[in-house]
């Protein structure tokens, strides 16, 4: 990883402290209105990472905060313009927008979607737009959809550029910006401009490569402008949560706004007791489990619990929530119903849902739960010093017995009692309560490991081996395997094995303790009766083996 990454640099910033003001000459037009350069279509190499398979030439956004008259909302205008090295780039001609929905009247809409890849051919630009028919948009889940495109007639020395508009009536929660990427980047800017009534505090992570960064205030607008050069590559490395944590980046944050009529402004600074009241009175939060409006045939399967063994009560209680309502996919920190009864008559919920239904039963049933807030390792870190709702996208439930803190999570029917998903191991969390709220750790005694068998014919004269292979996981391998098998099907998992080892001849795969069980974790097996080519090299009356025989197996890590 880089040097100047080994800590992220976080610095705090807000609206209604003395802005600086300069006489920097801000971008008032689309910054590249003009078609791509010679220069830019010769480019052979970036000299200062002439290893890159590709360099962002210049990425330009801005974001508007617009009254439209009494209901505000952000309009984001986006271009990026990218120079082709190498073939190992050409995924870069694909963009993902992701835009969020919450109904018909509150969504994010895209528009104004160009794309356009320049090449030179026979020593003239042509240029290739994108078509109609390379774009979709896709519903990710409840609230997400995506649109990809992927641009034409891209190739070595192509440079391509992509562009659009978004509008968002949240206000509240303004996207982040990125200053680096996966390749190299030359120039990043970004501006952000908002209405004197509204005040955003902002958080920079890392921004050693920022040229300018200026705060103007106007008439009646707060203008900000960032902009970095020679942005280096961000590469990712083993045992790092997520890059997030270590890009340079902005992060945006509503802190107080005043409108018409109103004798003060409306604060957002929280302190951690308000963020906790804030959370416990939220009807889509904790407040949502309402035992009295649950589907009769759950409240007996409640009442059928009545062992007086708190554990025992616990994971029957567990166990019933995991039987009942499944996991839609959705990672969110609330529910989308203020009563969890919908959720179970529908059978099927968010990571949200399921949690609360679970610190709900566990409430009715005499132990004393609470929810725990975090954020997921995709999501980010968590900033202790500031409390940022949107900083957490995620809830667990925790119960003590014996004095033990136990942490559970019901949203797959393959997690141990008190095993977490490896998506929720990022550091500390919030415990959430009416009183004694707190940070703490997210650990775990569970381990990932493979264990791996083999026994083999040697065939000395074509150099292959025949026999059979068995691979097993513990602990959190087991997971990943059981919940691969489950959502792949039998079919596609072993297609998936077998055309990423392309040596094996005639496999023939068979899966043991893959099959569902209630009360704990299993050790998933599987075992491979094939014939593998090039797996030694003789030399003399040496062999010597390959003992790498199952790598790069895609399912199996």
């Amino acid at each position: 990883m880089l040097n100047s990454f080994s800590k992220a640099t976080l610095l705090i910033l807000t609206i209604f402290i003395a802005c600086k003001t300069s006489g920097q000459s801000y971008p008032q037009d689309h910054p590249l209105t003009k078609p791509v350069s010679l220069e830019e279509l010769q480019m052979k190499r970036y000299e200062k990472d002439t290893s890159a398979s590709a360099v962002v030439l210049y990425d330009f956004g801005r974001a508007n905060v617009i009254d439209g008259y009494g209901r505000y909302y952000i309009r984001y205008e986006y271009t990026k313009r990218i120079k082709i090295f190498k073939k190992s780039a050409y995924s870069q001609a694909t963009f993902i927008i992701p835009a969020y929905y919450s109904d018909n009247d509150n969504k994010e809409e895209i528009s104004h979607v160009k794309g356009i890849t320049y090449n030179l051919e026979d020593g003239q630009i042509r240029t290739y737009k994108l078509a109609k028919d390379s774009k979709f948009t896709v519903k990710e889940d409840f609230h997400n959809r995506t649109m990809t495109i992927t641009l034409p007639q891209v190739k070595e020395g192509s440079v391509i550029e992509f562009s659009y508009v978004l509008e968002s009536p949240y206000p509240y929660r303004p996207r982040i910006w990125l200053f680096q990427s996966d390749i190299p980047v030359m120039k990043s800017e970004y501006s952000f401009e908002s209405p004197l009534n509204l005040s955003y505090r902002i958080v920079n992570q890392g921004l050693s490569y920022l040229k300018e960064d200026d705060i103007n205030e106007k008439k009646e607008s707060t203008y900000y402008y960032w902009l970095a050069e020679d942005v280096p590559a961000f590469h990712d490395e083993p045992y790092i949560n997520t890059s997030l944590n270590y890009l340079s980046m902005i992060h945006f944050e509503l802190a107080e706004f005043m409108t018409v009529g109103m004798k003060a402004p409306k604060s957002f600074s929280r302190t951690w007791e308000d963020f906790d009241k804030a959370l416990l009175k939220d009807k889509y939060f904790i407040s949502a489990y309402d035992s009295a409006l649950f589907p009769a045939d759950f409240v007996k399967s409640i009442k059928a619990i009545n062992t007086t063994d708190t554990l025992q009560k616990a994971k029957a209680a567990y166990q019933l929530v995991r039987q009942s309502v499944g996991w839609n996919g959705e990672i969110t920190l609330k529910s989308d119903y203020s009563s969890l009864g919908n959720v179970i008559s529908n059978k099927t919920g968010n990571s949200a849902e399921i949690n609360l239904l679970l610190i709900g039963l566990l409430r009715e049933l005499g132990i004393a739960a609470n929810p725990v807030v975090l954020s997921t390792r995709q999501n980010g870190n968590t900033w202790q010093d500031f409390p940022y709702l949107s900083r957490f996208n995620y809830v667990i439930a925790q119960i003590n017995l014996d004095g033990k803190n136990i942490l559970l999570d019901a949203t797959s029917r393959h997690l141990n009692f008190g095993m977490l998903p490896a998506h929720c191991m990022n550091g500390s969390a919030r415990l959430v309560a009416e009183k004694n709220s707190r940070w703490i750790p997210i650990e775990t005694q569970e381990k990932t490991i493979k264990v791996f068998q083999g026994g083999f014919d040697i065939n000395v004269e074509n150099t292959s081996v025949d026999g059979a292979i068995k691979i097993s996981g513990l602990g959190y391998l087991a997971f990943e395997l059981l919940e691969s098998y489950a959502g792949l099907g039998k079919p596609k998992f072993s297609d998936i094995l077998v055309k990423s080892q392309p040596n094996w001849e005639s496999p023939v795969i068979e899966f043991k303790e893959f099959e569902y069980k209630s009360d704990t974790l299993t050790q998933p097996t599987i075992v491979i009766q094939t014939k593998i080519k090039d797996a030694f090299t003789a030399l003399d009356d040496k062999i010597f083996l390959n003992p790498m025989l199952t790598e790069g197996l895609k399912v199996i890590r």
